[in-house]
C-alpha cells in the first residue's frame, strides 16, 4: 500500500527519510523495491534517500537490502528525526563541508556540541568557517577571541544552537558564570586560542534545559490572557517559552503561564498577537506594550 499523500515534497521527503531511518534503526533488513512500492515513488528515488542517510549512518547493503550496523544505533525517535529532517533541508542548513555535523545531532542530540530549535532557517553557507571553528572550540573546550559590536570578547563556548533559523554560540564571558548570546553572523576577527577551560556542569545543564537563546539570573512569571480566539492555538501548541495554561473561563478564554528571563523573550511573540493578548502579570509589561503602539501610532 502506498503512503504518498497529498503533502509537499520536501515534506514528503521528511517523512519517508525518518520511516526509513526508525525502521532501519529497529533493526529490519529493507528491500529497495518493497520501499519503493511503499512509498509511491520509484527505485531511484529510494536509492536516492539511501545515499542521504548512508552520509551519517553506516548502511550494510546485501542483494537488493539494506540494514543498520547493529553497533551504530541511535535513541532518535521516529518523530525527532522527522523534525531534524523537516528543518535541516537536508545539507542547507548544515555547511555543505561539513555533514557530520547531522552525523553528531543524529548521534549525540542535545548532548552535543549543536542544537537545532526553531523553524525557518539562514543560509550557513557563508558562515561555514565559522561554525566550523566554532565547533571545534566547543568539542574541546577552547576559549575564542572574537569582535562583536564593537567589543572584543573572550568567550568560554558551550554550546552551538540554531534557534529559528540563525546560529549562535552560547557561552561564558571572561570566566564569568553569566550565560551570553552571541549571533554567530555578526561575529567578526574570530580566532581559537590554545587556551583550554573548565566545563561548569551547571552552566551546561542550564543552556542544554532552556528552551531558547535567552538567559538571565532569574526566571520571571508571566501571566496572559488570550481571548477565545487565541486560546485554541494555545491549547493546541505551547507557543510562550515553559507554557503552562492555569484556567480557561466559559466565554473561551485562557490565563497562561510563562516563565522567562527578561521581556524581549516574550514581547515580539505577545506584539504578533495583539489584540488577542493581554498581559496580566507583571502589569508593567502590559503598560510598556501599550506604550510602545501608542508610540508607534504617534498617539499621546
Amino acid at each position: 500500500m502506498s503512503i504518498k499523500g497529498t503533502k509537499g515534497k520536501h515534506e514528503r521527503l521528511a517523512e519517508r527519510l525518518a520511516n526509513i531511518f526508525h525502521r532501519l534503526n529497529s533493526g529490519e533488513s529493507l528491500n529497495i523495491q518493497d520501499l519503493a512500492h511503499d512509498h509511491g515513488v520509484c527505485i531511484k528515488t529510494i536509492r536516492r534517500d539511501l545515499l542521504r542517510l548512508e552520509s551519517y549512518l553506516p548502511l550494510i547493503r546485501e542483494r537488493g537490502a539494506v540494514y543498520l550496523d547493529n553497533r551504530c544505533k541511535s535513541d532518535l525517535t521516529q518523530k525527532e528525526f522527522y523534525e531534524l529532517v523537516e528543518l535541516v533541508g537536508i545539507e542547507f542548513l548544515l555547511p555543505s563541508m561539513d555533514i557530520g555535523f547531522l552525523r553528531e545531532l543524529i548521534k549525540q542530540k542535545s548532548n552535543g556540541s549543536i542544537q537545532i530549535k526553531g523553524y525557518e532557517y539562514e543560509n550557513s553557507t557563508v558562515l561555514s568557517e565559522v561554525i566550523k571553528l566554532i565547533k571545534q572550540a566547543v568539542l574541546d573546550n577552547k576559549v575564542i577571541v572574537f569582535e562583536y559590536a564593537n567589543t572584543i570578547r573572550t568567550v568560554q563556548p558551550y554550546k552551538l544552537i540554531n534557534h529559528r533559523g540563525c546560529w549562535y554560540v552560547i557561552g561564558t564571558q571572561n570566566g564569568s558564570d553569566d550565560i551570553k548570546t552571541y549571533r554567530i553572523s555578526k561575529i567578526i576577527n574570530l580566532s581559537l586560542t590554545k587556551s583550554q577551560f573548565k566545563i561548569n556542569d551547571a552552566i551546561k545543564d542550564k543552556i542544554d534545559d532552556n528552551g531558547g537563546i535567552w538567559f538571565g539570573k532569574e526566571l520571571i512569571k508571566v501571566v496572559i490572557q488570550a481571548d477565545n480566539y487565541a486560546s485554541e492555538f494555545f491549547r493546541q501548541k505551547h507557543i510562550l517559552p515553559n507554557q503552562k495554561i492555569i484556567s480557561s473561563s466559559n466565554d473561551g478564554k485562557l490565563l497562561i503561564e510563562s516563565h522567562v528571563y527578561q521581556k524581549l523573550q516574550i514581547f515580539p511573540m505577545i506584539r504578533s498577537w495583539i489584540p488577542h493578548l493581554t498581559v496580566i502579570e507583571p502589569k508593567q509589561w502590559q503598560d510598556d506594550l501599550e506604550n510602545e503602539l501608542k508610540t508607534y501610532l504617534n498617539l499621546s
